[in-house]
């Protein structure tokens, strides 16, 4: 009996013991799940802090205007190129330099001449008595007397380039009168010639015009033309 008893507390006392250890294990548990939780709560918050500074300073907001432009991109329509006016064509003569004041009565002196070859063909011959450089742009704009028609411009006659003219120097543009096989058939007397001169869009005249009277006995037909304006003499009597 003593015996059974004595058991029965051995027992119970380890069963105690049991329930105590079993008692710790799961308050260090506990404390064990909240200490991990705090953790991952902060690690949790450290990476959302680190994603929306990482998102803010990547791209722009209403409250961070987008960067901008720093300059090194290509140019733009209206810097050509292109537009049209943007950058004027190399002159002809001019090193590379851009196209400068047009040539035009304001600037320029010419002189109107027969020449024996071609056959019925005139020379305009224009010099610059400016202090600065000017540029014959296109081709002159010829009317004879009273025509009221401007005489057409042989397309084939356009140069490379912009003719620039130097202080002192001259440009120059060949009048074919008639065709080579006309003798007669549609001719006409005329004894005055006005230029008028193109700027660098080549709408319209600018500047003053030049009134030349013409060689004694010019004559003229539908087939006459004029080439543009060129920097060398024989350019201008090749066609």
């Amino acid at each position: 009996m003593h015996a059974a008893r004595l058991r029965r507390k051995h027992t119970l006392v380890a069963v105690a013991a049991l329930a105590a250890a079993l008692s710790l294990t799961a308050c260090g548990s506990e404390d064990d799940a909240g200490s991990a939780a705090k953790a991952a709560a902060s690690t949790s918050s450290a990476s959302s802090s680190g994603s929306s500074s990482g998102s803010s300073s990547g791209s722009p907001s209403a409250s961070s205007p987008a960067p901008k432009d720093s300059g090194t991109g290509g140019a733009t329509a209206g810097g050509a190129g292109s537009s049209k006016d943007d950058a004027p064509g190399t002159v002809a003569g001019g090193d590379g330099a851009t196209a400068g004041d047009p040539c035009s009565g304001d600037n320029v002196a010419a002189t109107v001449t027969r020449v024996d070859r071609p056959v019925n063909h005139l020379l305009i011959k224009i010099t610059n008595n400016s202090s600065e450089r000017c540029d014959a742009f296109g081709a002159p704009a010829l009317r004879f007397d009273e025509s009221q028609a401007a005489v057409r411009v042989l397309d084939e006659s356009q140069p490379q380039s912009v003719v620039g003219v130097e202080p002192g120097e001259s440009a120059y543009a060949a009048i074919g009168l008639s065709s080579a096989e006309n003798q007669g058939e549609g001719l006409r007397d005329v004894s005055n010639l006005e230029i008028h001169f193109l700027g660098k869009e080549l709408q319209g005249s600018v500047g003053s015009a030049l009134d030349k009277a013409l060689p004694q006995g010019t004559k003229i037909d539908d087939t006459a033309f004029v080439t543009y304006w060129q920097s060398d003499l024989q350019d201008a009597l090749m066609y």
